[in-house]
């Protein structure tokens, strides 16, 4: 389990995703959109709990569980 004290700034996550989803989209997702990971503002400072992040990427898994990966698909 994640501790709740590990935080990445945007551009943090940004960089996680490989720049696929850009700052100004991450913007957007929290400012007009209610999408993305759930955040904290401190001090004026837009934080992302890791343990977020891991769930929002959980429910966003796209593909057939449990199949090794060189395995044909059905």
């Amino acid at each position: 389990m994640m501790r709740s004290s590990e935080y990445l700034t945007p551009r943090e996550l940004a960089a996680r995703w490989r720049n696929i989803v850009s700052l100004s989209t991450l913007d957007n997702w929290r400012s007009s959109q209610n999408r993305g990971p759930r955040f904290v503002k401190i001090g004026g400072r837009v934080l992302y709990p890791l343990d977020e992040v891991v769930a929002y990427e959980q429910r966003n898994l796209r593909g057939i569980p449990n199949t090794p990966p060189n395995q044909p698909r059905p």
